[in-house]
Formats: structure tokens, sequence, C-alpha cells
């Protein structure tokens, strides 16, 4: 238990995520779940969270020296389109996955916003899994907003 507590400061100071125990997770961010949400992944930064939802992906950003502030950074999971992955190299590199959205609330406005989201995982973390989990969803995402 102990080496792994020291793995995953090591990855937190490095800005990378760990993975979370869902128990914890749901303690910690369930006040934050909407009605029928449940938490299916969760990772953890020193302070901060990424948490992944049946319905969205929650960032949580703890502020200040005691981390008390805190903010919540919410994405629909439907408004994910595109998704790269960048795996870990021979040397000191990590591995990263950018998310991209759709930040506009209406899917079919004239005029939308877009933004992303990159978050970098121990090269030890097997991305690919994820990767292929939000790839899914937005080749899914994009057949429906296509009506294809």
């Amino acid at each position: 238990m102990a080496i792994k507590f020291g793995k995953n400061i090591a990855q937190g100071l490095l800005g990378n995520f760990s993975e979370y125990d869902l128990k914890k997770a749901t303690e910690e961010y369930g006040k934050f779940l909407m009605e029928d949400e449940i938490i299916e992944k969760a990772f953890k930064l020193l302070r901060d969270a990424l948490v992944i939802t049946s319905k969205r992906l929650l960032f949580s950003d703890r502020q200040g020296l005691s981390g008390e502030k805190q903010r919540i950074i919410s994405i629909n999971l439907h408004s994910i389109y595109n998704v790269t992955v960048e795996t870990a190299g021979s040397a000191l590199d990590d591995s990263e996955i950018t998310i991209n959205y759709i930040k506009t609330p209406i899917l079919n406005a004239r005029t939308l916003e877009y933004d992303s989201h990159t978050f970098e995982f121990p090269k030890n973390f097997d991305v690919a899994e994820l990767y292929r989990y939000f790839m899914t969803l937005a080749y899914n995402n994009v057949q429906t907003m296509n009506k294809l």
C-alpha cells in the first residue's frame, strides 16, 4: 500500500492522473451528480480529479492553500466529437489523451464554440482502453449529430 501511495504522489507531482477508487470518488464527488448519474471511472492528481460519469466528465480543480475552495467543470459526454492519444515513449514521456468537445449548449446552433482538454497519465497506465472508450463515444456522437 505504501508503494502505491508513493507512486500516486510522484505521479501527482509530475502532473499525471492516477486511478482513483470508485467508492472514494463517489463519497467525494457524489454530491455533484445529477439524478440517475453514476461514476464509472475516476482519476486523481494530488488535489484535482477527473471523474467520468454516465453523463458527463467532471473536473475538480481545488484551489488555495487548503484546497477547500473547489471549481467543478462539467463536459457533457454527448458533446465530445474527437479524441487524440499520445502514448508514452521510452524515456520519461507520459501518455496523453486530448478530448475535443462542443461548448455550445445547442449542438445544431448556427455558431458553435469548441474547446479541448488534455489529460496526462503515467507511462504505465494503459491509455488505449480509455482512448477506445472516448473514441467510440466521439464516433457515435458525430454519427448522431450528422444524422448518419
